[in-house]
């Protein structure tokens, strides 16, 4: 009866230009949902919690996070959604200021469904002061909530005061340098680790599974072959990898945030995911190979700098090829490929 005399109501108030959002009760939402499948879920889920952060409607979506997640119990006194913040396909687009006693904290709902989640537990309980130690800034995680589709997940919020554009190159890399340093001191990446499939697996990070297939074919274009070049990456050196590091994610004083893709990757994986960007967004603006030896080669040990250049390389190689169609990336893979080819045993 309430269905029928809502539908009634909206088709009068669109008559004067005025649309409206139905939602079903949070009880309903489970119902309907929880005997279907995780992606099912979480795609529900993700087109629900985009309206309701949209209609700003926090005690609804309060009661959709306590049904799904009966062990979330917070009391919250104020809470706001984070307009500008992007989404992801692991976690709901629907980002939180929220106070808690007297403390903001950030709030983020991630799938269970994907590794983010063991992840960040992972950085926060072996790796969170050991980076402190180094200078590097990243928001505690205080508190995990765990439901069945997904888990709340609570971090300190923090005042961010961007860089500026003279600062962004200097500092990615500084971080970069520091991660290397940490990694050279610490023995659990040699040890307890390294051999966790979630930490290690850069195959299936974002950026190189988004761009593997348009690089194969660039690849065997030029008679060379892709799987030697990830054999050896898969053989070298893996090193702490934040995963996603960019601008909007290093803040002034090297405040680091959004560790969810946080791993242990090939040596050169991150340095050629940063120049990458700063390529991309014009914040490097003609390609360089002799960049690579003028940035790291008083940072990286002469032992690990055959691996660490030839993987900057390749990977660099597999990132930039969805810029085929761009006036200067002939130029650019022109230059990549005659490097690569120097390190290769197999040409077609």
């Amino acid at each position: 009866m309430k269905v029928r005399f809502y539908r009634i109501l909206q088709k009068q108030l669109h008559r004067f230009g005025i649309y409206t959002i139905y939602y079903p009760s949070a009880k309903s939402i489970h119902y309907h949902l929880k005997s279907k499948q995780i992606i099912v879920q979480n795609y529900g889920l993700g087109k629900l919690s985009s309206s309701i952060k949209a209609s700003n409607n926090h005690s609804y979506y309060d009661s959709l996070l306590q049904k799904f997640v009966p062990s979330w119990k917070l009391d919250i006194s104020r809470a706001f959604f984070i307009t500008e913040s992007g989404g992801g396909e692991s976690s709901l687009n629907t980002f939180r200021k929220v106070r808690v006693d007297s403390h903001w904290l950030f709030e983020k709902v991630y799938f269970n469904s994907c590794n983010d989640v063991k992840r960040i537990k992972w950085l926060d309980k072996h790796l969170s002061i050991r980076l402190l130690e180094f200078g590097i800034k990243l928001p505690e995680l205080h508190w995990t909530f765990e439901g069945e589709a997904f888990t709340i997940a609570y971090f300190d919020f923090f005042d961010l005061h961007n860089l500026t554009s003279f600062e962004v190159e200097n500092d990615l890399l500084e971080i970069v340098k520091r991660l290397y340093q940490v990694s050279e001191g610490t023995t659990l990446i040699k040890n307890k680790y390294a051999d966790i499939e979630y930490l290690n697996d850069f195959i299936n990070h974002f950026e190189y599974k988004n761009s593997i297939k348009t690089a194969e074919n660039r690849f065997l274009k030029h008679g060379i072959l892709i799987k030697e070049f990830e054999q050896k990456a898969k053989k070298s050196k893996f090193i702490i990898t934040h995963g996603d590091l960019h601008e909007k994610n290093v803040y002034k004083g090297f405040v680091v945030i959004d560790w969810d893709n946080v791993g242990l990757y090939p040596i050169g994986f991150e340095v050629a995911f940063i120049y990458y960007r700063l390529l991309n967004s014009g914040r490097i603006n003609n390609f360089s190979p002799e960049w690579l030896e003028n940035k790291f080669k008083n940072t990286i040990q002469v032992n690990d700098w055959l691996d660490f250049e030839r993987n900057f390389f390749y990977f660099l190689f597999i990132f930039y090829s969805k810029s085929y169609k761009i006036d200067q990336y002939q130029t650019i893979e022109g230059i990549l490929i005659k490097k690569l080819k120097s390190y290769s045993h197999h040409i077609v």
